[in-house]
């Protein structure tokens, strides 16, 4: 790792990495600037996932859409789209 990483300090960091320093630890936003460095992240919300939304009605047979939904924090209309036969 760059010798300027071993005397980086949470001050120096922008506001994003701040927030990313928060919540993973500054050891975890040295690592993502040493191999990242660059990038632009988009970090979708759960919800928008698909294959996690299919396991969830797969394990869950008996809800209906609309449980599903208010379970999940989404629309029914989005659940349908995955219960529609």
């Amino acid at each position: 790792m760059n010798i300027l990483y071993e005397d980086l300090r949470y001050e120096d960091l922008t506001k994003d990495l701040k927030l990313l320093a928060d919540v993973l630890g500054m050891d975890t936003v040295k690592v993502l600037l040493a191999e990242l460095s660059g990038l632009n992240f988009y970090i979708p919300h759960i919800q928008s996932l698909e294959n996690p939304i299919r396991r969830f009605i797969e394990k869950n047979p008996t809800l209906t859409d609309k449980q599903i939904a208010v379970k999940l924090g989404v629309s029914e209309v989005y659940i349908r789209k995955f219960t529609k036969k």
